[in-house]
């Protein structure tokens, strides 16, 4: 063999190693980016579905704390969007606080509920109530979905185990959710994957301030279980690239970490650690991609191949590995139940998948190359013209990487609630955004309902005491600040106590709903305001009118009820229901408070009724 050729051969070899070692170095530049895109997509992604868990939680209490007696229907109906948005929950829970005195009595009201058999069980290790919760009380399994599969939880009570104590003792006494990792019968014993959340409820609504308060006022928990290997399959799988990994790990005191989810090892090439908070525990979310995920999804060549198929077989590689990945992405994207669109610095539209079709009312070539305000309001189009200017300026996020929510507008011109997130995507020389997006029009409805419910008063269907104790203070600053008068009206039914003795609770109950919508029937302003105050006694809010004419709205008022001829054949005062009314106005609130106004109100009241009732009297501050 010559030695030009030799030189040839040699030159050959150092090509082919050559370009081996570039295209080795620009495919593991090309995988951590990639790996870093997927990281961001699905933290994103699992932040939204351990917020979902929170507010899942948050809607649960505020129904319990507007309503005591929640229903089996009720129940159902409010955690059934729960549970099919949320598939790896596998059960939401309410566990009523029982005293022990009470315990036959319960039981027997349950099977009369419909739930034949059911009794109160204990759990492991103790067959007596938990004496430091509530003394000596069960929290038994009393209301779960879905119930089908779940029929063996009922009448469970989870206090009974040391470990689950441990936990609601904790939940009770600081006001706020704890978990507990590992399944009810065995928690952290058999399957540390599963975690319990549990949510104390009080009565009165608001978490007391002191822990002995919390400990009187306690009415029970919820409680939501899931698996936390359903969590990350269905949520995080579709991101993560083939050969990398999750680990979840709970940091805990002193530096005692325990491993939640995965394990981490020392032999990966990128690892990406980020905190995440999961209600009374700190999580770190460590990624990995070790050596096997690189060559695992670009390929190993030998270096026997000739500079020649050594280069063509990279180049069909890449091609083909590039094909399937946007093969991949773009079949998760079309079924995706969530909206994606992407755009890029200019805000013009590149993609727009079947859900945001769907949800904004385009097909995709309507807007497909135009500028993606075209799905917002106005003054949103603007907020994010200067936000997408800025940031390209400054690098400064302040939606990227964030789930925030805004309103987005249909093609009929429509607005409606939006949840967003945004992740940055930057490849093959193009600088795009991608938004994923839900509508929340059902949520954002369900929770002004949940509103009015905690608002109202169950029986007579006007405000309650507490919302008008909030709405109160609300009018007293009003009047403060416009240095308008303000005037309160309470009104109270004459000889209520003698109709109840003579016709009975439920007759009373039917007299309490027609008094309230006759009292309800004569105020006409919307600023007006009546709530319950409490047994047979009602209260007006009357911003902005002097005393002359709150007396003739408040003699409106009486004569209304006297109107509605409901017999009364106990009264000492008339043959039908009336009421005694006690009017205060003040004109300058300076130096003085509500609790001022509601004394001189109650004092006009006291006064009607010793001038005979059926009458209004009036006070002035």
């Amino acid at each position: 063999m010559h030695v030009q050729t030799k030189g040839i051969l040699l030159g050959g070899l150092i090509l082919a190693l050559f370009s081996f070692q570039m295209v080795s170095v620009q495919q593991e530049n090309r995988w951590a980016n990639e790996f870093r895109n997927g990281v961001e997509k699905a933290s994103l992604l699992l932040g939204t579905r351990v917020e979902a868990i929170r507010q899942s939680l948050m809607v649960c209490q505020a129904l319990f704390h507007s309503n005591r007696n929640v229903t089996r229907q009720e129940f159902k109906t409010l955690t059934r969007p729960v549970l099919q948005s949320l598939s790896f929950v596998q059960a939401i829970q309410w566990m009523p606080r029982v005293r022990a005195r009470d315990r036959a009595d319960f039981e027997s009201a349950a099977a009369l509920a419909g739930l034949a058999g059911f009794r109160i069980r204990p759990g492991r290790g103790n067959a007596e109530p938990d004496p430091e919760l509530e003394g000596e009380a069960y929290f038994p399994v009393f209301l779960i979905e879905p119930l089908s599969g779940n029929e063996r939880s009922l009448g469970e009570d989870p206090a009974g185990d040391p470990i689950h104590r441990a936990v609601l003792h904790a939940a009770r006494d600081v006001g706020h959710a704890r978990i507990l990792h590992g399944s009810p019968g065995a928690p952290d014993l058999t399957n540390r994957s599963l975690i319990q959340v549990f949510l104390p409820v009080y009565s009165g609504g608001a978490v007391p301030a002191k822990v002995q308060d919390r400990r009187d006022r306690l009415t029970g928990f919820i409680a939501v279980v899931f698996d936390l290997k359903d969590l990350i399959h269905s949520v995080l799988s579709p991101f993560l690239l083939e050969g990398s990994s999750l680990a979840i790990v709970e940091e805990g005191a002193n530096g005692r970490n325990r491993v939640l989810y995965g394990k981490t090892g020392p032999d990966a090439i990128l690892k990406i650690h980020e905190t995440t908070r999961f209600f009374d525990q700190k999580w770190q979310l460590v990624w990995q991609g070790g050596a096997e995920s690189v060559l695992g999804e670009y390929g190993a060549l030998p270096f026997e191949v000739g500079v020649g198929v050594f280069l063509a077989f990279v180049f069909l590689a890449f091609m083909f590995e590039s094909n399937l990945e946007r093969m991949q992405v773009q079949a998760l994207i079309q079924t995706s139940v969530d909206g994606i669109i992407t755009i890029d610095t200019r805000s013009v539209i590149h993609g727009f998948n079947p859900a945001a079709e769907k949800m904004f009312g385009y097909r995709e070539d309507e807007v497909i190359g135009k500028e993606v305000t075209m799905l917002m309001p106005q003054e949103l189009s603007q907020d994010h013209e200067k936000g997408l200017s800025r940031y390209l300026r400054t690098g400064e996020k302040r939606i990227i990487g964030n789930l925030v929510e805004i309103t987005g507008r249909k093609k009929d011109g429509r607005e409606f609630p939006i949840e967003l997130g945004i992740s940055e995507l930057k490849t093959m020389g193009r600088h795009l955004f991608t938004a994923m997006i839900r509508d929340i029009s059902a949520h954002k409805k369900l929770e002004k309902e949940l509103e009015a419910l905690s608002h109202t008063d169950s029986l007579t269907g006007v405000n309650n005491r507490r919302f008008f104790d909030q709405q109160m203070e609300v009018e007293w600053k009003r009047s403060t600040r416009d240095t308008k008068p303000l005037s309160l009206v309470i009104l109270d039914i004459d000889n209520f106590k003698i109709y109840n003795d003579t016709y009975g609770h439920v007759q009373g109950d039917e007299c309490l709903k027609a008094v309230a919508r006759a009292l309800n029937n004569s105020l006409h302003r919307a600023g007006d305001f009546i709530a319950r105050y409490g047994g047979e006694e009602f209260v007006v809010l009357l911003p902005g009118i002097d005393q002359e004419h709150a007396f003739l709205l408040a003699e409106t008022m009486r004569r209304a009820v006297e109107l509605l001829s409901i017999e009364n054949r106990g009264s000492t005062i008339s043959q039908f229901v009336t009421i005694s009314v006690g009017l205060a106005t003040i004109e300058n609130t300076q130096g003085k408070n509500t609790n001022q106004l509601l004394t001189a109100a109650d004092t006009a009241l006291y006064m009607a009724k010793q001038k005979g009732k059926n009458r209004t009297e009036t006070a002035r501050l």
